[in-house]
């Protein structure tokens, strides 16, 4: 049950992010009329229908809804934040980030803050999930943009980024 919510809010927010509403909800009737859940739909699944719907398929699916990532667990995540923080992320942040490290380690949980830009009004968080445990040194820029999946944390909930950290790191 936790999964599905911390699914369906990241799919929401991906959509959100990148298309008008009244498009978003379009791509989910259409995925729907086509026979397709998006909510529940891993990409694995596509590759073993038939070849002429796995190209639809593959647009209607949600790669972590993957079984892989729920039985090999990315090895570490890097969460990059604004020095300005408000909300569900401050509150994440003040009472939920130390027990997570407690809980997951240092070599597999760290944060880092992000740099002011003066020429930016934006300054969104930014979860780095990577296939390797974190050495203990603040990570490298090169490290972040090697990870397997960066998600944006504008949005979401405090239980919801506390959930996809317990269920994606080992």
């Amino acid at each position: 049950m936790a999964l599905s919510l911390f699914g369906t809010l990241f799919l929401s927010f991906l959509i959100l992010i990148s298309t008008p509403l009244s498009e978003a909800t379009d791509w989910v009737e259409q995925c729907r009329q086509d026979g397709f859940d998006p909510w529940q739909l891993a990409c694995k699944t596509c590759q073993i229908l038939p070849q002429d719907i796995q190209k639809r398929c593959q647009e209607c699916c949600q790669s972590y809804k993957d079984i892989e990532r729920i039985t090999r667990p990315y090895q570490a995540a890097v969460l990059q934040y604004p020095s300005q923080m408000h909300g569900d992320l401050e509150t994440f942040m003040r009472d939920d980030w130390d027990e997570l490290v407690k809980k997951k380690g240092k070599h597999r949980l760290q944060k880092v803050q992000r740099d002011a830009d003066r020429f930016s009004f934006y300054s969104p968080a930014v979860l780095y999930f990577l296939e390797t445990p974190l050495d203990g040194s603040l990570p490298s820029r090169t490290s972040l943009k090697a990870a397997k999946e960066t998600i944006h944390l504008d949005g979401w909930k405090r239980e919801d980024i506390k959930d996809m950290i317990m269920t994606l790191l080992p």
